[in-house]
Formats: C-alpha cells, sequence, structure tokens
C-alpha cells in the first residue's frame, strides 16, 4: 500500500472566503510504518488528518492510495481504504464494545447491515487485538477513556483497510494509557503491515514509537525524516522552542 500527497493544500472555503492552513505538501506513507504528525497545537493537524481522511476537500492538489485519487472514490471505496479515529471521546448509551466495533463493518455489509459468521470472526478478533476479550459484551459507558480508546481503535481495525488514521488518540489518557495505546499502534504496524499515521502532541511517546515524524509549522512547508534525523538537525528543537538537552531528554537513543 502506497499513500502519497502531492503539491496538496489544505485549509477552508466558506463562500468565497478560502483559508489556506498548509500548501504545497509533499508526503508518502508504505505498509508497515507508522508516521506520527508532531507541531504545536493550532498549527493545522486535525486540518490535515481530516483532509487526508476524505472527510473535508483538499484545496488543491492530489492525495492517492495505490494510484487511485482519494477526491475520485465513492464513500464506501474510501472506507475499505481509510478507517479514521477521531479525537472524541465516544459516550453511547445502551451499547456495547461489539456493538462499536461491529460498525467498523459497514463497508462491506448489505443495505440492512446484516452480518456475516466471516464478519463477526473479525470483530471477534478485533476486539482480541487490543486486549479488550473480556470486555466485548460490556456497556461501552462502563469503560474507562482508556479502554474506550482501544474500541475505537478495534472499531478501526475492524474495518479492515491498508491505512488509519488518528487525530490525537492520546488526548484524553492519563500516561499509562498513553504509553499502551501508542504501544499497541506500533505493534499494529508490525503484525497486520498496516501504514498508520497519527497526529500528537505527545512528543517522547512520538520519538520513541515512529519510523517517522512529519513536523508541521503554521504557514511552512511540512517536514518529514526519522526522529534521529528530526532531532539532530534540529527541526524538533525549532518547532517546539526546546533544548538540546530537552529534546535528547525524550529520546530513548
Amino acid at each position: 500500500m502506497n499513500f502519497k500527497i502531492s503539491d496538496c493544500s489544505i485549509g477552508y472555503r466558506a463562500g468565497s472566503q478560502t483559508t489556506v492552513i498548509a500548501s504545497d505538501i509533499e508526503m508518502e506513507i508504505r505498509s508497515g510504518e507508522l508516521v506520527s504528525l508532531i507541531g504545536a497545537n493550532g498549527c493545522g493537524k486535525s486540518t490535515l488528518i481530516r483532509t487526508l481522511a476524505g472527510l473535508q476537500p483538499a484545496l488543491g492538489g492530489s492525495i492517492q492510495i495505490d494510484g487511485c485519487n482519494l477526491a475520485s472514490m465513492d464513500r464506501k471505496m474510501r472506507a475499505q481504504k481509510i478507517s479514521v479515529v477521531l479525537t472524541d471521546n465516544i459516550s453511547v448509551p445502551n451499547t456495547t464494545v461489539h456493538d462499536i466495533v461491529a460498525l467498523g463493518r459497514f463497508p462491506y455489509t448489505n443495505w440492512y447491515g446484516t452480518l456475516s459468521e466471516h464478519d463477526e470472526e473479525i470483530i471477534l478478533q478485533s476486539i482480541q487485538t487490543v486486549g479488550l476479550q473480556d470486555f466485548a459484551y460490556r456497556n461501552i459507558n462502563t469503560l474507562s477513556d482508556g479502554e474506550r480508546q482501544r474500541v475505537m481503535i478495534a472499531k478501526a481495525l475492524a474495518q479492515d483497510t491498508p491505512f488509519i488514521l488518528l487525530d490525537e488518540p492520546t488526548a484524553h489518557l492519563d500516561v499509562q494509557n498513553r504509553i499502551e495505546v501508542m504501544n499497541l499502534l506500533k505493534k499494529l504496524t508490525v503484525s497486520s503491515n498496516k501504514a498508520i499515521l497519527l497526529s500528537t502532541h505527545e512528543l517522547h511517546l512520538a520519538l520513541n514509537v515512529s519510523d517517522s515524524v512529519w513536523i508541521m509549522k503554521k504557514g511552512q512547508p511540512l517536514l518529514s525524516g526519522t526522529p534521529r534525523q528530526m532531532m539532530e538537525n534540529g527541526e524538533i528543537a525549532k518547532a517546539f522552542n526546546l533544548s538540546e538537552t530537552q529534546i535528547a531528554e525524550s529520546f530513548r537513543f
């Protein structure tokens, strides 16, 4: 799987008014890679994630998955290529973990949403992969924030896409759950050979689990490289206004 972004501009249109958040984006992600999108608050990370997910149109350029343009895909085809986990903390009354994860199978079911035996196998396997097999029929509202985030990752896994996008997946979690979720995502890239892109403000975790990082700065070109490269060339220090000592403390060689 190859996810390629070429000469892309992102932002918003409202009537005749266009607001450009970032432009000239040239990036690529391959199967088996975990990429962290980092940058200061308000730099446009969520806008980029939503654009790459097809939730809002790009202002220019192209986004391609295996040579197929995202803009030309219908909803079902896009849902078979990309699964998305957004920041929102889910709270649905009288809904079980199984019910939420089963929603990931919608691109493959019939008009009635009927689940086949194969669908059920994938749902239960996805729940097991995130370590929630003992909670499969628990009400979602009885789970902790960390467990709910695992449910949403399981839903993305059940969707069985080659590419997973996550917007601030650790935003509502305590330190231990942040570490567990990031380590889980890293394991998934290895075990499933999926490409995963996540936005995060957790610099320490991003530097230690990512294969590469994208640094986003408002009004400037997007930069990319391995965590080591970005640390050694000073780009991370500049992006977050940190000293070399502070950066070194965030990165475990």
